[in-house]
């Protein structure tokens, strides 16, 4: 019997391109414009189902059920968290994200009705797969394009990247498709579907090796036993010599035993990455422990985790091996502690409530029939192991896999925790204020959208010289694009180089609790120095000295301000500790740093 496509199912899957969409229009090609697709298909969808709800000429019933409740405790939790530090809501896109994808979760899952047996003949369901599958075949065919040459990858550095650049993210992507493959390719009868399930596995595992990713590797080889532990043989096995808990616990206790032997003998590919995350580690379970409960707030961790390094080089000024290690930190690379530090344990509880419901499915006799529900279920177990060492839940493209699964789990739940009737009066009531808050929505986007294609013309007309239009362009851009702590630093760092510098500081201190690296701290206190704040400007200096410990410049700026201050034995003993420097990257500017040091110190003597 073929099946035909479904538009639910289309409009359902259609969040799911948002791992492969990049655009060259936008300053940064891969995070701005993922979040715009992602939030504009995800309202599409949620129009679309309250249309179809409202049609409805019956009443309607919705099971709430306790991933829905855990699910709203945490988008409940990361909001207030983000309002305590004073903060406008609607100006985050992370929140505005994560609302987007909690009420298309919220209204997806009605229509995604439990499919029977491996035949499938849910028209959603078959939708759904053959587009994530689809997908699967796109996403690595394109990183490969890119490591024979054949495309090139946007950050140079990278020999591939897929859609993201880097081929960390890109990484996780992968991996969170890859269950959907594998159970498509072993389980599903001979069609479609096997057909391109088995393309797609077979591309990912050739890509992979490719990333370099740890982490992925080791989700990817979790996601593959996953996959192996369905199958007839092997459940029998479970059945007969896994039946008590006892025994269940042992085999999970040497599973995980597998996973962090496997994790250290990875450590030696690239030792230094792995030495950075244990310092970023330290350093963000010292975050938790000083807020454990509430934590410093959602979307904080970049700039409170600045404040914390900057302390711990300021204390300990001598630790040259993890300075070496240290750079501008946006993530935990651990989503747990990344959560904790941000809502606390609290947003941290409710998060893993969130997990435990999803696996939390009684009717195991039903679950083994349903290759959706254990693709989502691998995909769900991919991402929470890529979580481990990596920021999967940080990316657009990822997070849409994430609420797939969910919905996907969600909808093969059958205990409900109470359920909701509507009439169509309540409907249409419903439909009326949602409508509105939509088309707001949409509107705000959209005028979004075009201030980040014209900060772009903006940023290139600064390089080309062109300083009077382009202060008039980013003056505008500003009244826009005041959520976007990226535009408001290189706003204020380019009114640095336009010696506009009481202006400059005004601007960058209004973005300093959301973003303040080393390069942060530099324009400012150039900023600071170019109006006479002489002292302001040596703390700027020195913070960013004490975040990243290995630059030059920094210290540099320091020692020209202890002259103008008239302390010639600060700057003396500074020009010293410069020339005693260790040197991470040879470079232009530290060469002539030394040699200007040099100079300094060789005058200063005579």
């Amino acid at each position: 019997m073929k099946t035909k496509f479904s538009l639910p199912g289309i409009i359902i899957s259609l969040i799911l391109v948002t791992s492969l969409f990049h655009s060259k229009a936008f300053t940064d090609p891969f995070i701005m414009p993922k979040y715009f697709f992602l939030t504009i298909t995800g309202c599409i969808a949620i129009l679309f189902f309250l249309i179809r709800i409202y049609r409805a000429k019956y009443k309607l019933s919705y099971a709430v059920k306790a991933i829905d409740i855990s699910l709203l405790a945490f988008v409940l939790i990361s909001t207030i968290s983000y309002i305590a530090q004073g903060l406008n809501p609607f100006l985050e896109v992370k929140l505005l994200s994560l609302y987007v994808l909690f009420i298309f979760y919220l209204l997806a899952k009605t229509f995604l009705k439990r499919d029977q047996g491996d035949k499938e003949e849910n028209k959603v369901y078959h939708t759904v797969i053959l587009l994530i599958l689809l997908i699967g075949v796109i996403q690595p065919l394109y990183g490969l394009a890119q490591y024979a040459g054949i495309f090139t990858n946007h950050i140079p550095e990278f020999r591939l990247g897929g859609a993201y650049g880097n081929p960390g993210p890109y990484s996780n992507v992968l991996v969170a498709i890859l269950p959907f493959s594998l159970i498509y390719a072993f389980y599903s009868e001979k069609g479609p579907k096997k057909y391109l399930a088995i393309v797609s596995v077979l591309l990912i595992l050739i890509t992979l090796p490719l990333t370099k990713a740890r982490t992925a590797w080791i989700a990817g080889v979790i996601v593959i036993g996953y996959a192996i532990l369905h199958t007839k043989p092997i459940i029998s096995i479970w059945d007969k010599h896994f039946s008590t808990w006892l025994r269940k616990m042992a085999l999970f206790i040497l599973i995980g035993g597998l996973i962090i032997v496997g994790a250290l003998a990875l450590t030696s590919i690239k030792q230094d990455s792995a030495s950075g995350r244990k310092f970023i580690y330290k350093v963000t379970l010292q975050m938790i422990k000083d807020k454990p409960l509430a934590g410093h707030g959602f979307a904080s961790y970049p700039a409170v985790h600045n404040n914390y390094q900057a302390d711990y080089f300021k204390n300990n000024p001598d630790d040259w091996d993890n300075a070496f290690l240290a750079d501008g930190i946006n993530y935990a690379f651990n989503e747990y502690l990344h959560i904790a530090s941000e809502t606390g344990l609290i947003g941290l509880l409710a998060f893993l409530l969130v997990i435990f419901f999803s696996f939390k499915n009684k009717q195991l006799e039903y679950k083994k029939h349903s290759l959706l529900l254990i693709a989502a279920e691998g995909s769900l177990i991919a991402i929470l192991i890529s979580s481990l060492f990596s920021y999967p839940l940080q990316d657009y493209g990822v997070l849409s896999f994430f609420f797939i699964s969910l919905t996907i789990i969600s909808s093969h739940t059958p205990e409900s925790v109470y359920t909701l009737t509507t009439n169509k009066a309540k409907r249409r009531l419903v439909l009326f204020f949602s409508l509105i808050v939509l088309l707001l929505f949409v509107r705000l986007s959209a005028n979004r959208i075009k201030a980040e294609k014209d900060w772009k013309n903006a940023f290139e007309m600064v390089r080309k010289g062109q300083y009077d239009q382009a202060k008039i362009k980013y003056e505008e851009l500003y009244q826009v694009m005041e959520y976007n702590q990226f535009f408001v630093f290189n706003y204020g760092a380019e009114l640095t180089v336009m010696q506009e510098y009481q202006q400059s500081v005004n601007v960058l201190k209004q973005v300093e609790h959301r973003l303040n690296d080393s390069d942060f701290y530099i324009y400012l206190g150039s900023s600071q120095e170019g109006i006479g704040m002489l002292n302001e400007a040596l703390q700027s200096f020195e913070k960013a000295s004490n975040i990243m410990p290995v630059k030059f410049y920094p210290r540099y700026r320091i020692v020209l301000l202890y002259q103008k201050l008239g302390e010639m034995d600060k700057a003396k003993s500074l020009a010293q500790q410069i020339l005693d420097m260790p040197i991470k990257v040879d470079s232009d500017v530290v060469s002539g740093v030394r040699q200007e040091m040099k100079v300094f110190l060789n005058s200063y003597n005579e």
